[in-house]
């Protein structure tokens, strides 16, 4: 059985080796599923700069680059434990849908670096809810094909955001 351990690390710029460096050795020590950053303030990745980061723990990843100096997103993961079978990737987050090897769970990792001003939160809150009533209206369908349609009846009913 794996243990899920999940990171996540507002690391306010990815640009120093010190930082860098903290992050392979976290990894290395750890041996996390997911590793979310946030902030990274990069306008770009290479993979092998990602391979600095995860070594050969993280073989995935998924960048949301940084807008002048603010934000940036790097989520990595383990894809012996978890396959990403959908993404979306937005300045504010990176959304991972997809399946636990070991038991076949479909489950979403989502990396969020939220705005601080006010008048960005109410699109952010709908951009996140878009996703995810999108990745729930799918799931549910999952749901209901398995049951019989004196079933569905009661589960036609979905709350959204």
């Amino acid at each position: 059985m794996v243990n899920l351990l999940v990171i996540a690390w507002n690391i306010r710029g990815l640009g120093r080796k010190e930082k860098s460096r903290a992050i392979k050795n976290l990894v290395a020590t750890k041996k996390p599923g997911i590793v979310f950053l946030q902030e990274t303030k990069l306008p770009k990745i290479s993979l092998v700069s990602q391979r600095r980061l995860s070594g050969n723990l993280l073989q995935g990843f998924c960048f949301a680059p940084a807008e002048g100096s603010a934000g940036g997103l790097l989520s990595m993961w383990d894809e012996n434990w978890f396959e990403v079978t959908s993404r979306t990737v937005n300045r504010r987050f990176i959304a991972l849908l997809g399946k636990i090897k070991e038991n076949q769970l479909e489950c979403a990792f989502i990396n969020v670096y939220g705005p601080a001003a006010n008048a960005e939160k109410r699109d952010f809150s709908k951009s996140c809810c878009l996703i995810a009533r999108v990745w729930i209206s799918l799931s549910v369908l999952e749901v209901i094909s398995m049951f019989t349609c004196h079933r569905r009846r009661k589960l036609g009913i979905i709350r959204t955001c």
